[in-house]
């Protein structure tokens, strides 16, 4: 391999040494071809990803929290208006406005299906284009490459509607309108520069009301960054960054206050976390969730994985991750002590490399800080609230390639072993149902049985209902309840997730009560409902089928 790497790779102040395209025309004709290879890699996790990508996303659908969003963005067509809607913990309005606008189209499944994957590749994009701005071509492909290759869980996260993709995909848009126009702001005017800002405040409103990761993900960066700017800059430059940055932010949880107040009036509503500063007995562990968190989302959660080859593959990604995370924040700090103090005159124009670097630095703090020190972190799925960080980590990576000879190599190693480890553990395991939640063998079984008792409504456990409704193309509408406290057989309307309407008694029709003895909320029929029709073992679901709705017999959530 060549000790020396692309010209276009270097370090520059403003703009990009020419074009992606260029850089990678005169790679093909050098020995620096090699140092291209983590694109390769990164093609064929992506090839091998597309392949298998059926059975991913029915693996994601099988997951109730997941499926959930298009379970409910469907149903709510023949919901009456103003219909009571609960979203759970998570207020995704903006999504949910998106199911709405296309719950009519022919191929409503196949394009949410690869919605969230659009949003996600759309986000990677706006990433690599700002590293390409500030460090250069080779920079943004070893950026782009490494990003593209998470692990399951990331997979989780990326492919779904509920999990702070939306959120994300506004953080990249922030971080690449603030990379676009620091450079420019000494030619911008004053009335075209609050333009600007205007319309990246209102278009942020919307993730703003519906995700309050964003505020730590986005705005706080986007603040801080133009604080550094004004401060590092002279005359006008750094006040029109600031005011920029100010306006974005005011518009943004204005506007979001106000986009979250109507679809509240709407009848859309969350239950929110009851937040809390962490206590002292759960810092440790918040910390530990913390580096647990960062390689999980790149495929190495390996604790309690078997000794084979899938899970040193998956090792092997956590490692990798990790090593990224601290060797990252390490360079940062390594370029900060390095830094040229600021002239006395400060300096004319901003740097694309400047900004680019402190804001994925300040949201990769921002973001780890909100998480160790809150007590929203309860196990390692929580590691979802650090998505934006995770992308922080990918984004600052080429600083290290950009250190020295040896660095580059170490870099591009690392990064063809990273997506080699994710590739492979795709290709083993593409589908998995680690928590027995009904596959679509069951849910054809249930339909067919439920065609031939002349039925379409049911209930059953929150982690079966939604799964069971979406795998069943809508054909048996299954709504979740769950045992009512203090323990009995009696039901209860599952108040964190669900619209009101469900639970209205229908007249002259037939249901089906679930029972998973696999998953919590429904052990066993309330006697009360009186004697089924019939009784029919699926898998490990038993069906069964009463006369009349029990919605009747289905009392509210405890308020």
């Amino acid at each position: 391999m060549s000790t020396h790497a692309p010209r276009a790779q270097g370090l520059r102040t403003e703009h990009g040494g020419g074009s992606p395209w260029a850089a990678l025309r005169r790679a093909v004709h050098r020995p620096d071809l090699l140092w291209w290879l983590p694109v390769l890699f990164a093609g064929v996790y992506g090839l091998v990803v597309l392949v298998n990508f059926g059975a991913i996303i029915t693996s994601i659908n099988l997951n109730g929290d997941a499926v959930v969003a298009p379970v409910i963005g469907k149903l709510l067509g023949s919901a009456p208006a103003g219909t009571y809607t609960t979203l759970g913990n998570h207020a995704w309005y903006e999504e949910l406005l998106y199911l709405q606008a296309t719950r009519n189209l022919p191929s409503y499944r196949q394009l949410w299906d690869i919605t969230p994957l659009l949003w996600s590749l759309l986000a990677l994009g706006l990433v690599v284009w700002a590293c390409w701005r500030a460090l250069g071509a080779w920079p943004a492909a070893i950026a782009g490459s490494a990003l593209v290759c998470v692990g399951e869980l990331g997979r989780f996260c990326f492919l779904s509607f509920d999990w702070h993709v939306m959120a994300l995909l506004h953080t990249t848009i922030v971080a690449a309108a603030l990379v676009w126009l620091a450079p420019r702001a000494h030619a911008i005017s004053w009335p075209r520069m609050c333009a600007l800002a205007v319309v990246l405040g209102l278009l942020s409103a919307f993730s703003s009301g519906s995700d309050e990761l964003f505020t730590y993900w986005a705005l706080v960066p986007l603040l801080g960054t133009a604080v550094l700017v004004a401060w590092r800059t002279a005359g006008p430059v750094g006040l029109r960054v600031l005011a920029f940055a100010v306006i974005v932010s005011v518009l943004a949880l204005g506007g979001g206050s106000v986009f979250a107040a109507v679809m509240r009036d709407n009848g859309f509503h969350s239950v929110p976390l009851p937040l809390t500063f962490v206590t002292a007995d759960k810092l440790v562990g918040n910390i530990t969730l913390l580096f647990e968190g960062y390689p999980a989302l790149g495929g190495g959660y390996f604790l309690g994985l078997p000794l084979s080859k899938y899970g040193a593959a998956v090792f092997v990604s956590g490692m990798l991750v990790l090593g990224a995370l601290i060797l990252t924040l390490v360079e940062v700090r390594r370029l900060v002590a390095r830094a040229a103090p600021r002239s006395a005159a400060g300096e004319r124009r901003a740097d694309a490399r400047f900004v680019y670097i402190a804001f994925w630095t300040i949201s990769l703090l921002t973001t780890s800080a909100a998480f160790v020190f809150s007590s929203a972190p309860v196990d390692i799925v929580s590691a979802r609230y650090l998505l934006a960080g995770y992308v922080a980590v990918g984004a600052l990576l080429p600083l290290l390639a950009l250190r020295g000879p040896g660095w580059r190599v170490l870099t591009t190693a690392g990064v063809c072993a990273f997506a080699a480890a994710a590739s492979y553990q795709v290709i083993r395991q593409p589908f998995t149902n680690g928590s027995r939640f009904p596959e679509p063998s069951a849910a054809n079984s249930l339909a067919r049985f439920a065609k031939q008792e002349a039925v379409s409504t049911g209930y059953a456990g929150y982690w079966d209902a939604a799964d069971l409704t979406w795998l069943t193309y809508l054909k048996v509408k299954v709504y979740p309840v769950y045992e009512c406290s203090p323990p009995s057989h009696s039901l209860c309307q599952f108040g964190l997730v669900h619209v009101a309407s469900w639970y209205t008694p229908r007249p002259n029709t037939r249901s089906l009560l679930i029972v998973d003895q696999t998953q919590p909320y429904l052990a066993a029929p309330d006697p009360a409902l009186g004697r089924p029709l019939a009784v029919r073992s699926i898998e490990h679901l038993t069906v069964y089928v009463y006369p009349y709705d029990i919605a009747a017999k289905i009392a509210p959530p405890p308020s």
